[in-house]
């Protein structure tokens, strides 16, 4: 499987604010959901499953926990990369382990995760979320929404 590779080091974003990652330069990383993403089918079938939205919740966060590695889901022990307990997954993630184990076998039913040969897990959409703006350009969108308020 062919996976896009940052090699963004722990210490890379320092700084979180307004709901993104702030990087050395000043630039705000976050993760974008499109308009459509809760009436996504695979979304509406993990919500209508179990009559609950935990799962489509768990996946969101799973995203967010693991946006820093890439969507590998991988613990980082010296140089080794080992897949990550159903344990430390609820640690991250903050939900029940019973709701994870649940949770990342549904999620690999409908395609949002997917398990590599060693066992570790990945989730192949989260880089086609991650959005980034820089400094600049958040001066400028604010100056244009002023600029066009004060039109209007």
């Amino acid at each position: 499987m062919k996976m896009e590779k940052r090699n963004w080091s722990d210490s890379l974003f320092p700084d979180f604010e307004e709901g993104g990652m702030r990087d050395r330069n000043g630039r705000i990383y976050f993760y974008r959901l499109g308009l459509d993403f809760m009436s996504d089918e695979t979304i509406e079938w993990l919500e209508e499953e179990d009559k609950s939205q935990i799962y489509a919740y768990f996946y969101l966060k799973l995203c967010l926990a693991f946006l820093r590695k890439d969507g590998l889901l991988q613990q980082n022990v010296g140089e080794r990369k080992l897949p990550c307990s159903m344990e430390y997954i609820a640690h991250k993630t903050r939900v029940p382990v019973h709701i994870v184990k649940q949770g990342m076998v549904k999620l690999e039913h409908v395609g949002l995760i997917k398990k590599l040969e060693d066992g570790r897990y990945y989730i192949p959409t989260l880089l086609e979320h991650l959005g980034s703006e820089c400094g600049a350009a958040k001066r400028m969108r604010r100056m244009r929404y002023r600029k066009k308020a004060g039109e209007g």
